[in-house]
């Protein structure tokens, strides 16, 4: 597999600290891993920006009121299932 090279800046002090465990660390592996991580969660947040533009075009914008409505709503769910939790536990 072709691979080609990027240059990667890093700030000296975290420079240093990379190359004192040079040999515990493979660089590449761990950019490479990172930025597979940031790529996947830069592509969720922008499929999460269309739905929410789908949305939107279909039933009209969220308002702020709506938003905290369902916030409200989130937590005193979540609230009645600690408590259920807590009972169950004891």
């Amino acid at each position: 597999m072709r691979m080609p090279k990027m240059q990667v800046y890093l700030p000296a002090d975290l420079y240093e600290q990379v190359k004192a465990r040079s040999d515990q660390l493979n660089v590449s592996a761990v950019l490479q891993h990172a930025l597979v991580e940031r790529l996947a969660q830069l592509d969720r947040h922008d499929a999460a920006l269309a739905a929410l533009a789908d949305y939107e075009a279909e039933f009209g914008v969220i308002t702020p009121e709506e938003i905290a409505a369902r916030l409200a709503a989130d937590e005193e769910e979540a609230a009645r299932n600690r408590e259920l939790i807590r009972r169950w536990m004891t």
